[in-house]
């Protein structure tokens, strides 16, 4: 029997561009949205991404669809809260849309991938095979995000690479100074900086990321006091504190709620 915690909410649609920019058009702040493939001006192939529908008039006048015979793209919009239990800080990423191209490659993947996305959508199939595709997808899609440098502002670009430490380097740092010192700013900075781009703070986006990981631990073998070690905490006290502070329950009930899912 399918689980509450199985079950996906997202859509996904393959139309010519008028037909999905104005689904756009009506999406929220708790929607996601990725339109694929399209060109801009050009032969190369980009991925859009959206949170709700800001600014999506600057799009319309440039965006042509790609070369295939049809002229139709995909649309692929993803509730919230999907985005949230995988890529906890990919939202953060976005202000308004974001442009991104791609290599042959990837475009490959996101071709595949959306295919199998619209079968299983068609056949009424929103559960764990859902889930697998979709996590695959988003997880590559954060890589190409974190890749690209689309700002042209001296903060945004030093907030992206803030973001990019903290998801590719040891998890376990929560101090802010120490991002600091690693892009040779000043603390006082980078939390401007990080706060005018993502209008979350620097210590915001760490806790994010330590709760993140401490759940994904929280559903292996290790024990409480390892998880704690792990994560550099002073003492499996000090992790409980913590984790309970950001998520209303301790490490054990939380553990207790996912075996009993």
């Amino acid at each position: 029997m399918e689980t509450a915690r199985e079950i996906v909410q997202y859509l996904i649609m393959r139309e010519k561009k008028e037909k999905v920019l104005s689904r756009i058009h009506v999406s929220n702040a708790e929607t996601f949205s990725i339109i694929f493939p399209f060109n801009l001006k050009g032969e190369l192939r980009y991925v859009l991404v959206m949170h709700g529908n800001k600014r999506i008039g600057e799009l319309q006048n440039n965006i042509e669809t790609t070369s295939v015979m049809d002229h139709k793209i995909y649309l692929l919009q993803i509730n919230n809260n999907f985005i949230l239990t995988f890529h906890p800080l990919l939202l953060q990423l976005l202000s308004g849309f974001f442009l991104a191209e791609c290599n042959t490659d990837e475009s490959v993947f996101f071709e595949k991938i959306l295919r199998k996305l619209d079968q299983q959508y068609k056949k009424g199939k929103n559960n764990l095979i859902s889930r697998f595709y979709l996590s695959i997808f988003l997880h590559c899609l954060n890589e190409i995000l974190i890749r690209g440098k689309p700002f042209m502002c001296r903060e945004e670009i030093l907030a992206r690479d803030f973001l990019k430490i903290l998801q590719t380097e040891n998890n376990s740092i929560r101090r802010v100074q120490y991002y600091a010192n690693k892009l040779f700013v000043s603390r006082r900075y980078l939390t401007k900086a990080v706060s005018n781009t993502f209008g979350r703070t620097p210590k915001e986006l760490i806790t994010i990321r330590v709760v993140d990981e401490a759940k994904k631990l929280l559903k292996t073998q290790l024990s409480i006091y390892e998880i704690s070690e792990h994560l550099k905490f002073e003492s499996s006290a000090s992790f409980t504190v913590f984790f309970k502070k950001h998520t209303q329950c301790t490490p054990s009930e939380y553990r207790q709620k996912i075996q009993d899912s």
